[in-house]
């Protein structure tokens, strides 16, 4: 069995959030070639939320006990016959989010060929709205401390 890495970790850990389902979840948004935000890759979902690991962070190698911070965002899209930016969407999966962050002290299972780890809880920065998107995708961005070990 091989340790998950940081990335795989709040990944695996965000589409496990009850209330996510309804969410697609990765580490980065989907992009046409043009840079632009792909909705073709959302399905029918209308929401999207991204983790990734900061720049530092610690990891005692010796007993393998992390402490990471992580950049999540929730995304929204508007209707398909809507003009009004869709914040009560977006706004509502940051929420989701911040409701499981109290409760972050479980056993996370991860896919083979990746040990489990063991949630230690998690700290969340208050987020902020990113605003005057041209496709009036509505955007929240917070940064997570997630703090966990990987089970032998």
């Amino acid at each position: 069995m091989r340790n998950p890495d940081a990335n795989l970790v709040v990944e695996n850990w965000l589409r496990q959030i009850p209330g996510l389902q309804n969410s697609n979840v990765a580490n980065r948004i989907p992009r046409d070639d043009a840079g632009r935000v792909d909705t073709s890759q959302w399905g029918s979902k209308k929401t999207f939320v991204t983790g990734i690991a900061l720049p530092g962070g610690s990891e005692d190698l010796g007993t393998e006990d992390s402490a990471v911070a992580f950049q999540i965002e929730t995304w929204a899209r508007p209707e398909n016959t809507s003009n009004k930016v869709p914040w009560e969407r977006a706004a509502a999966a940051t929420e989701i989010i911040k409701s499981a962050a109290k409760l972050a002290y479980n056993e996370l299972e991860m896919p083979h060929p990746y040990r489990n780890v063991l949630l230690d809880g998690a700290e969340m920065e208050t987020p902020y709205q990113v605003e005057d998107d041209p496709l009036r995708f509505a955007r929240y961005v917070f940064t997570l401390n997630l703090y966990y070990a990987v089970k032998d």
